[in-house]
Parts: structure tokens; C-alpha cells; sequence
């Protein structure tokens, strides 16, 4: 994906190399002007007597050729071909209209003013065409180019049709440059941008591909128009593999402005790389239950794992389900109905009395953090969001609390309470060590707000 120009830009980008003589049929003479835009006016064409004389039998033998219907297919079964067979056939095709050819560099030799240098290119483009030679293509889109008297449309095709030979010759650089060109003659294809990108990608400038990448984002910010989701995926594999510092930007834009279960799964996997402590990738873990992102095994034994069946049994049971039911665990699995029994001991206990024992704990003048902390996370456990709020708040006061934490379980408690816009507030407010966390919470709030 990253690798590629696109199918499309290559169709796009073949087309304006069929000038003059194939787009008409043939030429009758100097007179005859190209097809331009509608609405762009050609400019006129003064092509001097010498060069008129030099350039009459190559627009003769140029009409026969297209005219040749074997000719023609011979010229397309070679376009299609690969490797040797190909070169053979590039071969075959330049010995076939050797005479031609000489006749066309005769009549450069005779080019005096723009007007010459505009036909000559365009005569050059379509024999480079007819012969399959990129070189000689390139040659008379140089030509073409050089004589100023295009339409800024034939312009900006002109040089995609340029950058393309380059890219396929591994000149990366020239075909950016090119690229840019035809964006500067006012090109609307989106894939001419991303073909930029991948210039970069393919010189290996990663950290090159991904400034760009940035100043595409920010235009189209100013322009009003979310990014796509093509640009964004792109950088968030590039920010990825390189390690940026900014690499969680990607992964909160495209769940904000794409919020499939996969961007999420993307999102929380990036985020959650950037954090060891349990209670972290647990909340990062819930969040993944919540957006139907978990993908596989891993994900759902990191909540049985770091919820704890001791202290949050409810929460280990419903993530054993899950897993049951999307195939990542087997019921009959000894770890799985062991933790199973035990996580339901531990919920007969605790509505037996131990929640309420806890809570009353928790509320005790002296109460430890600890205690509160377990007691917040206890009626968080057992839906009852509110009380967990009360103690979480109580807890983040507290000497030794982790402020980050218990902000981000005040959060995700206000978001069970259907307080969405508190909750936002919540999540905007974390800074430090579990800012990117909250961050993710906090798109998942405005989502659920509507």
C-alpha cells in the first residue's frame, strides 16, 4: 500500500502522453492544433518555414504508421509485455520506424522558435509512444514543456506523464519535482500528493515522506476537510516504525475522524507500546472492549491478567466471555474455567457483605489509600459508578496517589453515568504520564455523546 503508485494514477498519467497525431487520428498539416481544455485557450502556434519543410515527412510517415493496424498491435502487445521479451519488442519497433526516427531528429535540428519546439515534442512524445521508449518520450515532454505554449491543463499532464518516467527509472527526486509541477499547474488528483509520499518512501527518507505527509494534513486542515483515512493509516505506520514522538497524533486522528473497530484497535495498540504498568494497559484494555476492538488472545487475557479476579471479579468474568464468545478462549480451557470458579467465589463474597464492608472501610477516618482505591474500584466493578466516582476522588487527594490514574477512573466512571461532557472535561484536564490514555477516552466520550 505504502510501496505503490497507485492503478489510478498510472491510467491517469498514461493519457496525456497521447498527443497531437494519436489523439486525432492523424495530422493533416501544421494547421491542425491539439485538443486543450474547454475552457483554456491554445496559444497560437507560428511554426517557422524551415522547420514546416523538416517536420512534413515525419507527419506523413506518422499518419501511415497509425493507419497500420498490425503496426498498432504490435505496439500495445509490447507495452504489455515484460522484461526481455519486452526490450525485443522495443527493439523490433525502433528498427521498424528507424527511418521516421532519423527523420524526427533531422527536423529537431531545425527547430528555431517555441512553436517549432512545441510540434517537435509532441511528434517525439507520440513516436516514444508507438516505440515504447520512455527515453524518447521524456525527451519530447521536455521539449514540449520548454516551448510555453501549452494549455495549463496539457501543462500539468505533461508532467505527470514526466514524473512517471522518473519514477519507473528510480529518480525519485526528479519525479517529485515533477509531481510538484503538475500540482502547480493546477492538478486536483489527490494521488499526485501521495505519489510524492511515496518518492520519499522509496529513497528510504521515512522521516521525509512523513513531514510531507504533515503538510498535507495541515492543508487540508486550513481548507476545512478532515484527512483521509488512506493519509492517515500512512502515517500512522510511518510515525510507527520510526519511533516519532508524535506518533500518537496519528492514532488520535484517525480514531476521531474514522472510528472503525480496527483504527481503534490501531489507536490502542500504538498508545498502549508506550506503557508497562498494569493499571495503564488495563485502562487501555476496557477501552478496547468498549469500541469492539479486541483483535485476538493477547487482548483478552491482558484483562483477566491485570483486572485481577480478586479484585474485580465481575470484570475477568465478563472479558472470559468475551473471549468464549469471539473464539480468542476455550470454555473448557483448565485456566480458563479455574479463574472462572475462583472470579465467582469472589462475587458471592463481595455481594455478600465484602463490598459493603469495604465501602464503609473506605469511608473511616485513617482509611488507607489503598482501601479507598479498592473500594473505587470495587463499585466501578460491580456498576455502581457513582460511589466509585466518590471514592476515586477521595483517593486522588490522598499523599502517594497517582493523580493521572484516578482522574482517568473519574473519567471513565462520569462516561458510565452517561456524564459525557463531564467526563470529556475529565479526560482533557490529564496531563503527565496518562495524557495519552485520557486522550483516547476522551474522543470515545465525544463519540458516545453524539
Amino acid at each position: 500500500m505504502i510501496s505503490s503508485i497507485s492503478r489510478k494514477s498510472r491510467a491517469f498519467l498514461g493519457k496525456p502522453m497521447i498527443a497531437l497525431a494519436l489523439a486525432t487520428g492523424g495530422v493533416a498539416g501544421m494547421a491542425a492544433s491539439p485538443a486543450v481544455h474547454a475552457q483554456e485557450e491554445q496559444p497560437e502556434l507560428k511554426p517557422s518555414r524551415d522547420f514546416q519543410k523538416a517536420i512534413r515527412p515525419v507527419i506523413d510517415a506518422f499518419n501511415k504508421r497509425t493507419e497500420n493496424t498490425e503496426l498498432q498491435a504490435r505496439a500495445q502487445q509490447v507495452r504489455s509485455s515484460e522484461g526481455a521479451a519486452r526490450e525485443q519488442g522495443r527493439a523490433e519497433l525502433r528498427q521498424t520506424v528507424a527511418e521516421d526516427l532519423k527523420m524526427l531528429r533531422d527536423a529537431k535540428a531545425e527547430i528555431e522558435n517555441p512553436s517549432d519546439r512545441f510540434y517537435w515534442g509532441q511528434f517525439a512524445i507520440n513516436y516514444g509512444l508507438l516505440t515504447d521508449d520512455p527515453g524518447l518520450q521524456l525527451e519530447g515532454i521536455v521539449e514540449e514543456t520548454a516551448s510555453g505554449l501549452q494549455t495549463a491543463t496539457r501543462k500539468s499532464q505533461l508532467s505527470n506523464a514526466r514524473a512517471m518516467i522518473h519514477f519507473d527509472r528510480e529518480e525519485y527526486a526528479k519525479a517529485r519535482e515533477a509531481f510538484q509541477m503538475a500540482i502547480d499547474s493546477g492538478a486536483t488528483d489527490p494521488n499526485l500528493r501521495n505519489n510524492i509520499v511515496v518518492t520519499y518512501i522509496r529513497e528510504g527518507d521515512r522521516a521525509g515522506a512523513l513531514a510531507y505527509i504533515d503538510d498535507m494534513i495541515e492543508d487540508q486542515a486550513v481548507a476545512g476537510t478532515a484527512p483521509s483515512e488512506d493519509l492517515l493509516l500512512r502515517a500512522y505506520s510511518i510515525a510507527r516504525e520510526l519511533e516519532a514522538p508524535n506518533a500518537n497524533d496519528y492514532a488520535f486522528r484517525l480514531v476521531e475522524y474514522y472510528p472503525t473497530e480496527k483504527n481503534w484497535a490501531n489507536a490502542i495498540i500504538l498508545v498502549r507500546d508506550g506503557y508497562s504498568a498494569d493499571e495503564a494497559v488495563l485502562d487501555l484494555q476496557r477501552l478496547m472492549v468498549l469500541t469492539d476492538s479486541v483483535q485476538n488472545r493477547p487482548d483478552v487475557t491482558a484483562i483477566v491478567q491485570y483486572a485481577d479476579h480478586r479484585r474485580r471479579p465481575q470484570e475477568v468474568l465478563d472479558a472470559i466471555e468475551l473471549g468464549i464468545a469471539k473464539g480468542y478462549l476455550e470454555a473448557d480451557e483448565a485456566l480458563v474455567s479455574q479463574t472462572q470458579a475462583e472470579a465467582r467465589k469472589q462475587v458471592a463474597v463481595d455481594q455478600g457483605g465484602e463490598l459493603a464492608s469495604l465501602g464503609a472501610d473506605a469511608r473511616k477516618a485513617g482509611a488507607t489509600l489503598l482501601t479507598v482505591t479498592a473500594a473505587g474500584d470495587a463499585y466501578l466493578d460491580y456498576d455502581q459508578p457513582a460511589v466509585a466516582e466518590e471514592f476515586f476522588r477521595m483517593a486522588m487527594e490522598m499523599p502517594g496517589a497517582d493523580k493521572g490514574m484516578f482522574m482517568t477512573r473519574i473519567g471513565i466512571a462520569q462516561l458510565e453515568q452517561g456524564k459525557h461532557a463531564e467526563a470529556q472535561e475529565t479526560f482533557a484536564s490529564i496531563n503527565g504520564e496518562w495524557a495519552a490514555i485520557a486522550n483516547l477516552w476522551r474522543i470515545y466520550a465525544a463519540q458516545q455523546a453524539g
